[in-house]
């Protein structure tokens, strides 16, 4: 993902790369560390920069969840995460 620095509100809904973008710069996410790959492209660390930001991504997530995923699926998911299978918790986060 590279970081946008003209972003477009209407764009959002278009391009999901943008919402990245967006977090950065509205101060929802900040950078940690900065490293410059083989190709000589700058590659930034994100963070989540407070507990009040972090309360609000995990009630997000919860709320995405809840309304997207049945609740069997999600501790599937949570099973195969926490039990290393990479395989499986990709195909039910993918579907």
């Amino acid at each position: 993902m590279l970081v946008q620095d003209n972003i477009v509100f209407e764009e959002l809904e278009l391009r999901d790369d943008l919402v990245w973008s967006f977090l950065l710069f509205t101060g929802y996410l900040k950078y940690t560390k900065m490293v410059q790959n083989i190709n000589g492209e700058f590659v930034f660390s994100l963070a989540i920069p407070n507990q009040e930001i972090r309360l609000m991504f995990i009630q997000l997530v919860k709320n995405w969840f809840s309304t997207r995923i049945s609740e069997s699926k999600v501790t599937s998911l949570l099973y195969a995460l926490t039990n290393s299978n990479v395989s499986e918790f990709e195909k039910i986060l993918k579907a």
